[in-house]
């Protein structure tokens, strides 16, 4: 082993495994939940999702770019309903 170099493909534009970053699935789930909503129902989530689209993003970066604004969102809110 030592002296190997390690051959694993580093990619740029795709995440990292799930498994590195830990977390707590029944959040996951319910930021799914919610992204999903808002992709059927929201006009401005449906208009941001045509946009990247027609920028030639696939519906998954579309998705995790939707679950990663509605984080930045809500963590505020959590934070301050669990400490106040």
């Amino acid at each position: 082993m030592r002296g190997q170099s390690d051959t694993r493909i580093i990619r740029q534009n795709e995440p990292a495994p799930a498994q590195l970053w830990g977390g707590d699935r029944h959040a996951n789930c319910a930021l799914h939940t919610v992204a999903m909503v808002r992709l059927r129902s929201d006009p401005r989530t449906r208009a941001y999702a045509a946009r990247r689209t027609t920028e030639g993003l696939s519906s998954s970066v579309i998705k995790r770019c939707i679950k990663r604004y509605i984080a930045r969102e809500l963590y505020p809110l959590i934070v301050a309903t669990q400490t106040g």
